[in-house]
């Protein structure tokens, strides 16, 4: 009894290790994804709000009928420019064998000049020259400088430079040249506000302090001319050659 016992309990122990056990997935489920689907004409037009450019194509729908409403073409190719150039003021001629404009005289000045159209260059005709050669030879309207201004155009400025200190005039005695004119430079060296005075070209000027002052006047006469400030008593000596023998020296 007991020998029939343990077989059938062995039986049952040995049975779920040999038979297979069934695959079971909890909670997941597969599905095929759906076959891939052709897109149509319909469905590459929606939601377009321009088309798209092929080169060399034109444009589909309603682009080609709204530009030709907007520029209608011309019944002939073979249009006469001529009437709208002449609304324009212009007159057609032909210049390097292409069509050009030129501005009728009763118009403006510029119908001297004539534009291209083939070289895009502008050409001056021989009326436009006369034209130039009328203004070049026309006075100039600026004002005609008077005596020390003109002479100096002529001949120059003869530029001296002086310090005025407590000490005296450095330099204390310069040359110049006859008939051309002096630009005396006076620098103030001193504390106090000095001066220069030239008698025989009716020259006073006061020399302030840390400041340059401006003379200018011309020599006529050669010889030896003083200048001196009487506020400290201080003088100089200028000496006043002809042309020749001051570039001799």
């Amino acid at each position: 009894m007991n020998r029939i016992l343990l077989m059938i309990l062995g039986y049952s122990l040995i049975v779920p290790v040999a038979l297979p056990l069934p695959h079971v997935d909890a909670g997941t489920v597969f599905l095929m994804p759906p076959p891939p689907r052709k897109l149509t004409d319909a469905d590459l037009n929606k939601d377009e709000d321009y088309p798209e450019s092929h080169f060399g194509s034109a444009p589909s729908r309603k682009i080609a009928s709204d530009s030709k409403a907007q520029f209608p073409a011309r019944e002939s190719d073979d249009w006469d420019y001529r009437a709208e150039r002449a609304a324009a003021g212009l007159d057609s001629a032909e210049v390097d064998g292409g069509k050009s404009a030129v501005r009728s005289p009763a118009n403006s000045l510029e119908s001297d000049y004539v534009a291209s159209g083939a070289a895009h260059t502008i050409y001056r005709s021989g009326s436009a020259r006369k034209i130039a050669s009328l203004t070049e030879d026309q006075p100039s309207q600026k004002a005609v400088p008077e005596l020390e201004a003109s002479a100096m155009r002529r001949k120059g400025v003869q530029e001296v430079a002086l310090i005025a200190s407590d000490l005296g005039f450095f330099p204390k005695a310069f040359f110049v040249s006859r008939s051309v004119p002096v630009r005396l430079y006076v620098t103030g060296a001193s504390k106090n506000s000095l001066c220069i005075m030239m008698d025989s070209f009716q020259v006073r000027k006061q020399v302030r302090s840390q400041k340059i002052e401006e003379i200018t006047f011309t020599p006529n006469q050669p010889g030896t001319y003083r200048f001196y400030c009487p506020v400290n008593g201080m003088e100089g000596t200028m000496i006043v050659k002809e042309l020749a023998s001051a570039t001799q020296e």
